[in-house]
């Protein structure tokens, strides 16, 4: 008897604690769960019972129920889908590149998915990118401060590309420092720092650096036999 007041007390403060929501509402969310039966959530995990699995979907995970007994076991995945481009959205939100692939990460990885449409799945934008700045030069001439800036734009305009890593603005916004630690270029040019090489490789891509210092001079070989 004593036990089962003590297993009760227990189940009361689980469920207070994990079933606290938002806004100071309680949830009654964890349930006492003692049959292990195993069953597969549509997550491709196996769960101790359909009772373990409601008390992770209560928890916030994203699964449902998907079959009796344990999830079947991955398969190595063929690799032999085309190289084509007819991208299909995944039930899962995902966008595959061919209905293929979607067929291949249900099949081989386990992934509970079907499609849910032809074409990209609807646009889901970057809350927050990090706070570095790599720039990014877009192919409607905005300088983007990386690559995840980028990406969210591209979400948003499915038509924009990547033209260069770099500012699309060859003049840098704050100016080259004056110090001289010179940089020899592919053109025979010596720049004063590696900020003023960049700024010239960026007009002509081409370029690139032969050597740190400054360049030398030129030096005519010399013909065997003289």
């Amino acid at each position: 008897m004593a036990n089962k007041v003590f297993l009760f007390t227990l189940l009361v403060v689980v469920v207070a604690v994990s079933g606290y929501g938002k806004g100071g509402k309680t949830r009654l969310c964890a349930k006492y769960c003692d049959v292990i039966s195993p069953v597969c959530g549509t997550d491709g995990k196996t769960y101790d019972s359909r009772c373990h699995l409601e008390n992770a979907a209560c928890g916030g995970v994203r699964v449902s129920f998907h079959h009796d007994g344990a999830c079947f076991p991955a398969k190595r995945c063929p690799g032999i889908c085309p190289t084509i481009y007819l991208p299909v959205c995944g039930t899962n939100g995902k966008t595959y590149s061919s209905l293929c692939q979607l067929e291949d990460d249900k099949t081989c990885n386990g992934v509970y998915v079907s499609k849910k449409h032809d074409g990209k799945c609807a646009c889901n934008p970057v809350v927050a990118c990090p706070e570095i700045y790599a720039p990014v030069c877009g192919s409607d001439g905005k300088t983007y401060d990386n690559d995840c800036s980028f990406q969210a734009a591209v979400c948003t305009n499915p038509g924009l590309t990547k033209i260069r890593d770099g500012n699309c603005d060859c003049t840098p916004l704050l100016g080259c420092p004056k110090n001289y630690r010179p940089v020899c270029g592919s053109d025979g040019e010596t720049y004063n720092n590696i900020c003023f090489f960049e700024i010239a490789k960026c007009k002509n891509p081409l370029l690139f650096k032969l050597s740190d210092g400054p360049c030398g001079r030129k030096v005519v070989p010399i013909k065997k036999g003289y």
